[in-house]
């Protein structure tokens, strides 16, 4: 859901909002574009669309920005319940001189008439390994990339093998994200389970716009509620 503009400029389109008039280009910059041998620097973004990729129309500009302006809204695009638009964004010079790309960006519509977010990257890693007491700690590795849509964090649910419901009661844990780079955490959770007790976890992505990530499950771990609880407090004195 996430179309590179160019691989020279950085520009990516992505669908903001929660209506399907907002429209929103990420990270425009004054990139330089190569054609012909010749360096040629972006003045304006250009935003054109169609109900299929090869129905986008070039010659019906939607709307256009500056070359370094963080976005724009396009009204009236009239996107059907369930249906899907395409949006296509150029470069132009100041001289008028247009990039010819294909990349584009696909706009999903829900049933409701709304936008449906893009998804960030799937998580990379997910474990669970038993803590004392009962509890069960889980270790997530995620990735977010500059160029990708950003997740801001992670839900953590129990995986009883069905399917998986994200519902807020049913979440165990939420773990924040670094906004770019690698995140890494272990979080051992409040939920105490019996002693020999099977258990699984699954975890998703969540961006601030509500994109979500398919869903990673861990294997199954038993957890140990025989052993001791952790020393929460150590005093040492001299005698």
């Amino acid at each position: 859901a996430d179309g590179e503009l160019d691989p020279a400029d950085g520009v990516n389109l992505y669908a903001s909002g929660v209506t399907t008039d907002a429209v929103g280009v990420e990270r425009p910059t004054q990139g330089a574009h190569h054609r012909g041998g010749v360096e040629i620097f972006a003045g304006l973004y250009k935003a054109y669309g169609g109900a299929t990729p090869s129905a986008v129309d070039y010659a019906t500009m939607l709307a256009s920005v500056r070359a370094g302006t963080a976005s724009m809204d396009i009204a009236g695009l009239g996107l059907a319940s369930g249906g899907t638009h395409w949006l296509g964004c150029r470069a132009t010079s100041a001289a008028g001189v247009e990039e010819t790309n294909t990349d584009l960006v696909k706009l999903p519509v829900d049933a409701a008439g709304d936008l449906i977010p893009p998804a960030p990257p799937n998580i990379a890693h997910i474990a669970a390994t038993p803590a004392a007491g009962g509890k069960i700690t889980v270790g997530i590795i995620y990735i977010n990339d500059a160029t990708a849509v950003v997740a801001t964090a992670v839900e953590v649910i129990r995986d009883d093998g069905g399917a998986l419901d994200f519902s807020p009661g049913n979440v165990l844990t939420t773990i924040t994200l670094m906004v770019n780079g690698v995140t890494r955490r272990q979080v051992t959770m409040d939920d105490v389970y019996g002693d020999g007790e099977s258990v699984r976890l699954a975890a998703r992505a969540i961006t601030a716009a509500g994109g979500e990530s398919p869903a990673a499950r861990s294997t199954a771990v038993t957890a140990d509620a025989s052993a001791p609880t952790d020393i929460d407090h150590l005093e040492v004195s001299q005698t």
